[in-house]
Formats: structure tokens, sequence, C-alpha cells
């Protein structure tokens, strides 16, 4: 079973959100904590997209908390991060800057001989990217904005930290200059986002800029005549992929299939010879996941411990519990259809089969659990 596509728009400051609102049709009030958001509709050949728009605040983490807040309650298949950006390198006022990397250009390690940079790096949905290019090769994005005749659009990485960077003299900027030197424009909201929506697998992301200044000479007479333009041309870019694009369907559980798919990943880590003395502890051999799992579902379990006396009653009670809450907290059930999908994933990479190399001992008693081919051996 599969939702209708969605997409979220994340803006970070009033004039952005406003470009992009005047984009959208049937725009209605939406709920989201105090964010300024609306929901409204891209008219598509084969039918409408529906669009949630937020006004996230600037700043990394800002950005990084909306994302999340949005996701829980929206369910998009992807998520687009826009606005207006400082251009570096080939990037003119007015363009168009696709992002295929997020650089965080302020991770590092401070030394007594100085900085030593670290890069963080995330990378873009490619899908993305590609549906971008035809866009800019279409070139009937500039149709939408009355400034966007002579705009061009590039591709490469953006870069942000937590710094308004003014002038190409800043150490800031030769560090990025050194160390980043492919970056094609600055902003201070792309690395948070990324991250944010790094364990969202199934969800395609990226980040589209519009220039408003290239650094030196930025004034607050300058910002009031090109941030408009760039907001605009972002907006306007924006809007032709949002006519154009094509998502894959992100699969959709019902509140019973989550109970029952947590219950057949939750079991092979719970003893239960443990259930009569009231507690349920996990294996110390738990994955990661399988750990955020059970802090999540641990609490719903308290009322029916009494009644939990085996391994199939443990099963029903978190087939039931599970499938209750999730019925009445959207925010959860995004939660765990996210977990789960990370443990899919995870059967994926693994597909091939278990091998545990340089061993000499199994403990006995001890119980394996593999699918597919395995192997124990001293390699």
């Amino acid at each position: 079973m599969h939702l209708p596509a969605k997409v979220i728009i994340l803006t970070p400051i009033a004039l952005e959100y406003s470009a992009m609102r005047d984009m959208l049709s049937s725009v209605e009030s939406f709920e989201l904590g105090s964010y300024a958001c609306v929901k409204g509709k891209v008219v598509q050949e084969s039918g409408s997209l529906s669009v949630l728009l937020v006004e996230t605040g600037s700043g990394n983490q800002q950005v990084g908390f909306a994302a999340l807040k949005a996701m829980q309650v929206y369910k998009a298949n992807a998520v687009i991060l826009t606005g207006i950006a400082g251009g570096v390198k080939d990037a003119g006022l007015g363009d168009i800057v696709v992002g295929t990397r997020a650089y965080g250009y302020e991770s590092g390690k401070e030394t007594a001989t100085g900085t030593l940079s670290r890069p963080s790096v995330f990378h873009y949905s490619s899908a993305l990217q590609l549906q971008c290019k035809k866009v800019a090769e279409a070139g009937q994005w500039k149709r939408s904005s009355e400034t966007a005749d002579n705009s061009m659009v590039h591709f490469g990485p953006i870069a942000s930290g937590e710094k308004v960077v003014a002038t190409t003299e800043s150490p800031v900027y030769q560090s990025i200059k050194q160390y980043y030197n492919d970056t094609l424009a600055l902003e201070m909201e792309s690395i948070g986002f990324a991250r944010a929506l790094h364990d969202f697998k199934e969800v395609e992301c990226i980040n589209i800029r519009g220039i408003s200044d290239l650094l030196d000479g930025k004034t607050s007479g300058h910002d009031k005549t090109y941030q408009p333009i760039a907001a605009k041309n972002a907006a306007a870019f924006v809007f032709e992929l949002l006519k154009q694009i094509d998502l894959k369907p992100i699969p959709h559980m019902d509140p019973k299939e989550i109970g029952q798919a947590l219950a057949q990943r939750l079991l092979p880590y719970l003893s239960a010879k443990d259930l009569p003395t009231g507690q349920l502890p996990l294996s110390p051999n738990a994955p990661a996941v399988i750990r955020q799992l059970w802090g999540s579902v641990w609490p719903l379990l308290q009322a029916d411990l009494e009644f939990i006396e085996d391994e199939d009653s443990l099963k029903q009670s978190l087939t039931k519990e599970v499938g209750k809450a999730t019925k009445k907290d959207e925010g959860l059930k995004a939660e765990l259809e996210a977990l789960l999908a990370k443990l899919r994933e995870a059967d994926a990479d693994n597909k091939g089969g278990v091998s545990i190399q340089n061993s000499k001992n199994v403990v006995q008693g001890s119980t394996i659990r593999v699918g597919g081919d395995f192997r124990l051996g001293d390699g």
C-alpha cells in the first residue's frame, strides 16, 4: 500500500517563504508547532502534487529541527531546502545553484598549531539532481520569474556554517577556499538539513539556492535589491521542478502492520524466561536500531506486563499496543516506520550472508540466527 506523493519545502526566512508561497495553489493553513506553515498544491500533467511549505528560521540547528518535525507529521517522499545564498566561484547574482553535496566547513579540530579541517560531507539525491538538470536544460522555469532571463543554473557543493561570510578576505573564506575549493555557494542551513534527512533513506532531498550576493560588497542596500530577486528565482526553479517531479512511492504501513513488524524484529532479542519477573531486558547483542525501537515501544507495554506470560502473549501485546499507539500518534508512527525502513536497508546490505572470520570459539549453547549463506571459520 502506498501514499500519494508529497513534498516538504523548507525556507529559512520570511522573504523566501513568501516567494515560494506565491507559487502554490489551493493554499490552506497547516499546524506545525510554532512554525509559519501552509499546505498547497502544484498542478502536474497527471494530477496535483501536495506540498507542505515551512519557514524554519535561519541556522543549521533550526532547519534540522524543522525538517525532523515536518517529517514526523507529513510523511513526504522528498524534502527540498530552498532560499538565498552567497555566491562563490562561478555563480553570479540571480543565478541558481543546485546542491550536489553539503559541506560543513566548520567541522574540524583545534590544535596548538591551528585548525585541522575534517570535512563533514553529505550527498543529495542523485535522482533529484537529474530532474533538476532537465529543468535547467529546458529553461521553462524562467517564465515564472521576471528577473531570471539572464540567470544560469549551476550544479555543485553548497557549504554552510553558523557564520555570515561577508568578505572574501575573512579567515573563514580562506579556509573554505583551501579545503572546499569546489564550493559554489555559502549559507547557514545545508549541513543541518542534510544531517537531519540522512537517516530517512527512502526520502529524496536536495538544496536549491538563488544567489543574492558575492560575499564582497554586501550591504543593506544591496540585500534590499538582490535578495528578493534571488528568492524569486529560486522559487521559480523549485516550482518548475515540482511541476515535473517524479517521485518513487514510499510504502505505507497501517498501525496493525507496524505492530506485527515490530514484534517480529524485537522478539529475537527478548527472553521469555524473564517475563514472570515483570522485566523484559534487551539482549546486549541487539544492534543500535533495535535499541531505538525498544526504547520507543517498551513504555507502551507497561499496562500489559501482568498478562504477558510467554513469547506468544508478548507478540500479541506488542502487536496490539503498538497498533493502538500508532493509530493515535502520527509522530510515533512516522518514527517507527523510519526505524523499520533502516532495518530493511540493513537487510538488503547483508543479503549475501554473514561471515565470521579469525574466530576460534563459539560459546556453547548460544543461538545464532542468520539469513542467506553463512560461513564460520578462521578465514
